[in-house]
Order: structure tokens, then sequence, then C-alpha cells
């Protein structure tokens, strides 16, 4: 019976309907449950999912309200600034910047995932305490575990709380605000720096598919090989420094065959078992990798992206307070290649 009800009042507030009054605010839940002859409670639960949703806001004493309409009462928002990261290129950026930003008010408050791993129940606890404190955006590479915080970003967005994803935590980020690494496109560039270079045989050495970014190198590379005429000798998937299964594999792998490796910390890490074999790249193993991780300093060709251009956008949008939460804006940022000689030409 809510499910019911929650679409007609949606449908009825978002075409303009009977149920609004003057300045997009919604009658009484009495009235509305007269109107739509229910119970009161079927219409609070109602209500209660469009505010999740980020339709509605209910703001006391006040009564409930269209967002967007123009008596729909706006928070104000504190000059902070929350960011979820994981360690890399982004943490860097963030606090390389934060004095730069000081002068003109605004405070960040970080937050480091790595250690906990991106546990859902964390990043909801700041999340939270971030909505209390009314902070004007949240920039997160969300996590991709369930259950993840997906109607609590909702909320926030209907709260004046921008959420900006610097990292896909769904397989269909339509719905949300995002200024992404096109890792596709990384992949399949470096992919096709491998048939360039006269490849016939690749090695993948990956990571386990826990977040939608994971599937999105692999679909690139797949792109490449159906088109290239590669083939693939096997994937090897490695959760972290797992160099004795990397051992294993390479020691059965025929020379002349390149290695595409997801980041460049499994790449190094491939290099120096190679070393340990007595192998030698490029000589007997092309090398090449997807993602370039900011605490390595790769040795290898690799793709790389330019965290500072992402990060100027993103605070470019997330401190315009003329910008609505709800924009959806869908940016991908494409990577380059950087040649460092570990990719033989073969013939």
């Amino acid at each position: 019976m809510a499910r019911g009800i929650t679409e007609r009042i949606r449908q009825d507030a978002t075409n303009g309907g009977s149920i609004l009054l003057p300045g997009g605010k919604l009658p009484s839940l009495r009235a509305l449950a007269e109107h739509y002859r229910c119970g009161l409670a079927t219409v609070q639960r109602a209500i209660d999912r469009l505010e999740t949703e980020g339709l509605l806001r209910v703001v006391r004493g006040r009564g409930t309200f269209l967002l967007g309409s123009t008596d729909a009462p706006a928070r104000r928002k504190s000059k902070m600034l929350g960011a979820i990261l994981l360690e890399g290129s982004f943490m860097h950026e963030f606090h390389s910047r934060k004095e730069m930003y000081l002068a003109d008010g605004w405070l960040f408050s970080i937050y480091d995932a790595t250690p906990d791993h991106q546990s859902p129940e964390k990043e909801r606890l700041f999340l939270e305490n971030a909505n209390t404190q009314n902070f004007a955006g949240v920039i997160i590479e969300a996590s991709p575990y369930q259950p993840t915080n997906q109607e609590l970003f909702l909320r926030l967005r209907s709260d004046g709380c921008k959420v900006i994803h610097t990292v896909p935590y769904l397989d269909d980020m339509s719905g949300e605000c995002y200024f992404l690494v096109d890792y596709q496109q990384n992949a399949e560039l470096a992919t096709l720096k491998v048939a360039l270079a006269g490849y016939k045989e690749i090695l993948y050495v990956g990571r386990p598919r826990t977040a939608p970014h994971v599937g999105l190198i692999e679909k690139g590379i797949a792109n490449i090989v159906a088109d290239a005429d590669l083939h693939v000798l096997g994937r090897l998937c490695v959760q972290h420094k797992e160099t004795e299964a990397i051992l294993q594999a390479l020691s059965s792998l025929p020379r002349q065959s390149a290695i595409l490796c997801f980041d460049t910390e499994l790449g190094e890490i491939v290099r120096y078992c190679c070393g340990k074999l007595g192998r030698t790249i490029p000589k007997d193993f092309g090398l090449v990798s997807v993602i370039n991780s900011f605490a390595v300093n790769p040795q290898h060709s690799h793709v790389v992206n330019d965290p500072g251009t992402i990060l100027t956008d993103i605070l470019a949008y997330a401190m315009d307070n003329r910008r609505s939460p709800f924009e959806n804006i869908h940016r991908l940022y494409r990577g380059t290649f950087c040649d460092l000689g570990t990719l033989q030409k073969t013939s």
C-alpha cells in the first residue's frame, strides 16, 4: 500500500498535481491521507521514502516541500568539505591544498579509509557527522561493500550537501555526481600499446573484483584483445604482495610475452620477481600497468592520470554555492601513456 501511495505522491508532486500548495509545499499528513484515502502511517512512510530519495524536504515546524521549489527552505552550509579517501594521489593533493583554501575560509576534514579497508559502517558515521555539522560537500572514494550508503548519499544531497564521487561504487553510476578516471580507456590504451609493440601473448596480473572499476579495466582489456588478435595466457588475481604466486606464474611464461598489470604497485612487484628468476624487462617480457599508484615510483611503462586537474574541477563545483547538489555531473578523465621503455618492439 505504502509503495503505491509513494508513487502517486511522486507523480502528483513532480507533475504539478493538485496536491501541491503555492511555493511547492505539500498539504498536511492528514490532508494527504484524506486525499489518497489511506491511513496516516501509510502517508508518513511514503513521505519518509521520498525524503530519503531526495525528492522532498521535511522541515520541522514548516512542513514538507518539493526540493527545488521556490519556497523550499535551504539549510545554511558551513565552509567545510569532507573527504573520505584512500592513501594515494587524491589524499596527497588534498593535503597539499589545505592552506591554499584556508585563506578563503574553507576547512577540510579528511578521513583515511585505508586502515579499515573502506568499512561501510565507519563511512556512514563520518557522513552522518558531516551532515550534522552542515558540510557544504563530501568528496568520497565510496565503499563498494554491502550494504552501501547509497540512501545516505541521497539524504545528504536533499539536505543541500554535495556528494561527489571519485571512484565508482556501483555498476550504474548514472544517478550520481562523479569526477572519475576513465578506467576503461586507461586499460584500452595500455593494451593497445602492447599490441602496437608487436606482442601476441599477454598475462594479466589483476586485483579481485571487489569494486566496479576493476571490471571496467577488464572490459577495456577485453575490447582491445578482441580487435588486436592478442592471446591472453592467463589472469592472475593478486590481493596483496603475493610474490610466490607471481613467481610461479612467471616461471612458466613464454619469453616475448607481455605482462599487463592492474596498477604500478603490482607492476613493480612483477619487475622484482622477474629479477629473482633471472629474467629481464623488456628483453624477456614486456611490462605495462593500467593505473599509476601514487605511493610507487614506477620504473616501468604505465598509463597516468592527473589527479591535480580532477581535484581542481571537483573543488570548483564543491565550493560554488550557486550549484545544486542534485547536478548529476558525469565527468571522465582520459589517461596518457608514460613510456619508460619496458615494451620492446618485437617482430
